[in-house]
């Protein structure tokens, strides 16, 4: 996804430069996971995040090109682990710029909207 402005620290705290903020990265992450997964789960499952542990160690600037990656390390029952990556750019010319862990639950929505 191309970074926008929108989603820079700039944007909220305006004496802050224009870089990608880290709960934007981390959404990016979370939504690579939701989608390795998603095809994988019961019909009317989808998966919820319930841990990250990231390492946000380099800027990404409004108008690049933000890209995300997660990996399934693991599963134990209804839990399922990945490494997740951030980088900016392809090829030669890309930066990593954060990494890390992540988990998911699956969960039946009909329940979860439901309360129980």
């Amino acid at each position: 996804m191309e970074i926008a402005f929108e989603q820079t620290v700039k944007h909220v705290l305006p004496h802050m430069p224009a870089v990608l903020g880290t709960p934007t990265m981390i959404m990016a992450m979370e939504e690579a996971a939701r989608i390795a997964i998603e095809k994988h789960l019961p019909p009317g499952w989808l998966s919820v995040g319930f841990e990250v542990c990231i390492r946000h160690f380099a800027a990404a600037r409004a108008g690049e090109t933000l890209i995300a990656r997660a990996t399934v390390t693991g599963a134990s029952g209804k839990r399922i682990r990945y490494k997740v990556t951030a980088q900016v750019g392809e090829g030669d010319s890309a930066r990593l710029i954060g990494e890390g862990t992540h988990e998911r639950a699956a969960i039946d929505s009909a329940r979860f909207s439901a309360g129980e």
